[in-house]
C-alpha cells in the first residue's frame, strides 16, 4: 500500500473513533501523515518536540475529557521513548491511539538504523495492536490503548539487477585504519572509482574521486555499491536499496538476522573489479558554500578545532554537514578523534555521551556540535556539564530557530518547528559561560550560532535540481 492510501485511510479510522486531537512528534517516516493531519480542518494538531511527552498529554487530555486523542511518532528511539507514560497509563485503559510510523516488512532487521521492533518494545504497555490502517472499522475488537503500527514502503520500488561482474561504482568508507587488514588497505588505496568517505573514517583514498550522497541522489543511476565498515551514515544507499546491488564488508562481522546489503569476504572483496562511472557527474554547486548558511558554519568550525581533539557530531543535520564536508575537499585533520551516535539515528543522549567521552580524558578538548532542537531535547544534562565538565568541554549549537532538517521532508510550513529564543539565559542559570561569536569559543562552554536557514534550504535545493536551478536562477535575474 502507498503512502497516500495509508495515511487516508488512518484519518477516516481517526474519525470513525470520534479522536479529533492528535499529538506528534515530527520526523522522516511520519512527515507524510502529519502533513495531510495539518492539513485537515477537522484535527487539532500539536507539535510537541519529546516523544516522552506525548502519552502523558493524552492521559491527561482523557483524565478531563474522556475523549479520545492520538499520538504519532517515527520510528526507532522515538518509540521507545513513550514506555514511561504508557506504563503510566496501561492500567486506566485510557482512549490513546498510538501511531508509529515505521519501515515496511523487507527494510526491517537488515541493521538499517530505526528499524527496530516497534510490537515488541511497546508489547507490554498497550492492550491492542495492528497494522491494519483501517482500524477504526474494526475497533471493537481492541482495547486502549491502542498501538497502530503503519509500514511505509520506500519510495523507490524498481529493482534493477545487476550482475555480479559488474565493476563496482561507488565505495562508502566508515572504519578506521587500524581496523582493516593489510590487504584491503592495498585494495582501497588502488580504487579510482567514486567513494564518499564518511567522517568516522581515517582511511585515505589517494587514488578516488569524491562524490556527496547529495550530489548521487540528484541522478539516483543504478550503482554497484561497496560498504566497507559500519552501517553508513549516508542516506543515498538507503533510498536508493531497490536500485543497486550492494556489497558489504566488515572485520569480525557477526551477523544479525538479515542485513541491507550482501555480506562478502576479504578474499571476495580484493578481486572486486571497480571504474570511474563517467555518467555520474559532481556538482559544483555543492562545493560553493552560502555564506551564514547551516553548512558554511559548520566548515568554519573544522577550521578552528585544534590537532587531537575529540569532536561528537549529532544526528540529524550536523552529520550531513560534515559528511558532506569530508567529500568536497574540506580541511579534516587526521589527528582529530570524531565521534557519533548512528545506531537508532535519534537525538536523545546526545550531551550525555559527549560528557562521557569528556570525562574519560578531561585534559583534552571535546566539542559537540549540535542543533538546536537536539539541545533542547537534551537540555537537562546542562547540569551535568555544569557539576562534572571542566573548560575544555564545549558545545557548539547551529541555531535555525526550528528543526530545519524537516524541511527535506515535507514544506516548510507544516514541518517546522519555529521558535525564536536563544540559550544565552538558561547558560547563565547553569554557571557556563556563553556567546555566539565563534572567533571566542576557546574562552566559553557554550557557543551558540546563529544559523540563515533560507540560505541552507536554498544550498541543498541547488545541489538536488542541479542545472534546472541554475537556470531557474537564471532566468530570475533576467
Amino acid at each position: 500500500m502507498i503512502s497516500k492510501d495509508i495515511n487516508q485511510d488512518c484519518i477516516n479510522s481517526l474519525k470513525d473513533l470520534g479522536c479529533s486531537t492528535v499529538f506528534y512528534s515530527p520526523g522522516g517516516q511520519n512527515a507524510s501523515l502529519i502533513e495531510v493531519i495539518k492539513k485537515n480542518n477537522y484535527f487539532k494538531a500539536y507539535n510537541i518536540l519529546d516523544e516522552r511527552s506525548l502519552p502523558f498529554l493524552c492521559l491527561g487530555f482523557y483524565k478531563k475529557t474522556n475523549l479520545p486523542s492520538a499520538l504519532i511518532t517515527t520510528s526507532g528511539s522515538a518509540v521507545l521513548n513513550l514506555i514511561p507514560g504508557l506504563a503510566e497509563a496501561k492500567n486506566l485503559y485510557p482512549k490513546i491511539i498510538l501511531i508509529t510510523c515505521d519501515r515496511c516488512h523487507s527494510e526491517v532487521r537488515k541493521q538499517c538504523p530505526q528499524t527496530i521492533n516497534h510490537q515488541e518494545s511497546l508489547k507490554l504497555f498497550s492492550h491492542s495492536y495492528t497494522e491494519n490502517p483501517n482500524f477504526g472499522t474494526t475497533t471493537n475488537s481492541y482495547s486502549y490503548p491502542l498501538h497502530v503500527n503503519l509500514r511505509y514502503k520506500n519510495t523507490s520500488n524498481d529493482t534493477i539487477h545487476s550482475s555480479s561482474n559488474d565493476p563496482l561504482d561507488l565505495l562508502i568508507l566508515n572504519e578506521k585504519q587500524h581496523n582493516t587488514d593489510s590487504e584491503v588497505l592495498n585494495w582501497i588505496k588502488s580504487y579510482n572509482g567514486y567513494v564518499i568517505n564518511e567522517i568516522y573514517s581515517d582511511i585515505q583514498t589517494p587514488s578516488a574521486q569524491n562524490i556527496t550522497d547529495l550530489e548521487l541522489m540528484s541522478q539516483m543511476q543504478p550503482l554497484n555499491i561497496l560498504s566497507i565498515g559500519d552501517i553508513p551514515t549516508s542516506s543515498y544507499w538507503r533510498r536508493a536499496q531497490s536500485k543497486n546491488k550492494i556489497y558489504r564488508y566488515q572485520k569480525n562481522f557477526k551477523k544479525l538476522g538479515h542485513v541491507y546489503a550482501k555480506q562478502i569476504k576479504k578474499e571476495e572483496l580484493i578481486n572486486l573489479k571497480f571504474k570511474l562511472n563517467k555518467s555520474l557527474k559532481p556538482n559544483n554547486n555543492s562545493r560553493i558554500f552560502p555564506r551564514n548558511s547551516e553548512i558554511a558554519i559548520c566548515s568554519d568550525i573544522l577550521k578552528l578545532i585544534p590537532n587531537h581533539s575529540n569532536l561528537i557530531v549529532a544526528n540529524s543535520s550536523p552529520i550531513r554537514w560534515f559528511n558532506h564536508l569530508k567529500n568536497t575537499g574540506s580541511l579534516f585533520k587526521d589527528n582529530i578523534n570524531i565521534y557519533c551516535n548512528r545506531n537508532i539515528n535519534g537525538i536523545d543522549g546526545l550531551i550525555s555521551t559527549a560528557i562521557g567521552i569528556h570525562l574519560s580524558d578531561s585534559q583534552k578538548l571535546t566539542y559537540l556540535i549540535i542543533g538546536d532542537q537536539s539541545f533542547l531535547y537534551n537540555i537537562n544534562c546542562l547540569e551535568i556539564v555544569a557539576n562534572y565538565a571542566n573548560h575544555n568541554f564545549k558545545i557548539i549549537i547551529l541555531q535555525n530557530f526550528g528543526g530545519g532538517i524537516f524541511t527535506n521532508f515535507t514544506s516548510k510550513e507544516i514541518s517546522n518547528r519555529k521558535h525564536n529564543f536563544t540559550f544565552q539565559q538558561v547558560s547563565q542559570n547553569f554557571q557556563l559561560n556563553y556567546t555566539q561569536n565563534l572567533v571566542d569559543f576557546e574562552n566559553n562552554q557554550i557557543i551558540e550560532l546563529i544559523c540563515n536557514n533560507e540560505q541552507t534550504y536554498s544550498f541543498v535545493q541547488k545541489i538536488k535540481q542541479g542545472e534546472k536551478y541554475d537556470n531557474l536562477e537564471k532566468h530570475k535575474r533576467i
